[in-house]
């Protein structure tokens, strides 16, 4: 399958569905930039977020693989490995998350008077 019939996929799922979430998994370095001015052209709408999910937290990777769905994969499996390698860090960073959590409620607490 060309790129040009893999976008013309893509452009006819999104037109059935206006909360697509599309994730592209690159074998290498991408122009994150391009990518999204050339999804904005095809699809006629500026609303769009493209992420490099490779470099994406933890929860944001997770989050996209839990919601997600692939359109295509050039070699079977790929997704799958993502998925795994996704909730392994989303597993192993649970205490980074949580300690996050207290400082931001011991904050709202000290300075801003929140109780919760």
């Amino acid at each position: 399958m060309s790129s040009e019939e893999m976008l013309e996929k893509l452009l006819t799922r999104v037109r059935q569905d206006e909360d697509v979430l599309t994730a592209f998994l690159f074998g290498g370095p991408v122009d994150i930039l391009a990518i999204t001015n050339r999804v904005i052209r095809l699809l006629h709408c500026d609303n769009v977020d493209v992420i490099d999910l490779n470099r994406a937290s933890p929860l944001l990777r997770f989050s996209a693989v839990q919601k997600g769905r692939p359109l295509y994969e050039k070699s079977p499996g790929v997704f799958n490995e993502f998925c795994s390698l996704a909730f392994r860090m989303y597993v192993d960073s649970k205490k980074l998350r949580d300690g996050h959590a207290e400082v931001i409620k011991g904050f709202l607490q000290t300075r801003a008077g929140i109780t919760r």
